[in-house]
């Protein structure tokens, strides 16, 4: 992935077996598309909010509790989560997609549950823009709210309340996924939670 100006962290892979059986992950994969991941030895670097607090550990030498990645075609998908340490309960997820010849080229949407934060990133230059979009549960699986977002760039949204005067609900279960422009290729889903 990219070198950019937020505080980068290092995360050691799980395999994709327990993650799957974890039901954080929802939505299908392609059919020609298995899932794997890294091997222990291969470190994912992901890109946090300034606060490191947000990761599990202050140095970011952590074990997500998941981490799926599978290429189809010419793209590559990945979905990262784990307990966010600033946050009871809450857990950080990212969505990732990317051209599987080159990393930095791909759009990606995070969410922290500390401030309910949707971090959207368009790091193309095909001139579509990153849509991300979210769904949030209650604690007894019924959709609340939807939201869709959109950039051309790096650009952080408040989720909050569908009118934004307030904050979720703790324990709600928050989707999220990122797409190109308005087509349906998009990654898969990956649960946060607020």
């Amino acid at each position: 992935m990219g070198i950019t100006q937020k505080t980068r962290r290092t995360l050691t892979a799980l395999g994709a077996a327990g993650a799957l059986t974890a039901g954080v992950l929802v939505g299908a994969m392609p059919a020609t598309a298995a899932p794997s991941s890294p091997g222990a030895a291969d470190p994912i670097t992901i890109e946090a909010p300034e606060d490191p607090a947000a990761l599990a550990s202050p140095d970011g030498e952590v074990s997500p509790t998941g981490n799926i990645h599978h290429c189809s075609g010419a793209w590559c998908f990945q979905s990262i989560w784990d307990k966010a340490s600033n946050d009871a309960g809450g857990w950080w997820a990212q969505s990732i997609m990317y051209v599987e010849s080159s990393t930095t080229d791909r759009y990606q949407v995070s969410f922290w549950p500390r401030g309910e934060t949707l971090n959207v990133m368009d790091r193309r230059s095909d001139g579509q823009p990153a849509r991300a979009e979210v769904r949030v549960e209650n604690r007894s699986g019924v959709t609340v709210d939807r939201d869709t977002f959109y950039t051309t760039y790096d650009s952080t949204f408040n989720l909050g309340t569908p009118d934004g005067s307030g904050n979720i609900p703790e324990g709600y279960r928050v989707y999220i996924r990122v797409c190109i422009g308005n087509s349906d290729q998009c990654s898969v889903w990956t649960q946060g939670v607020a």
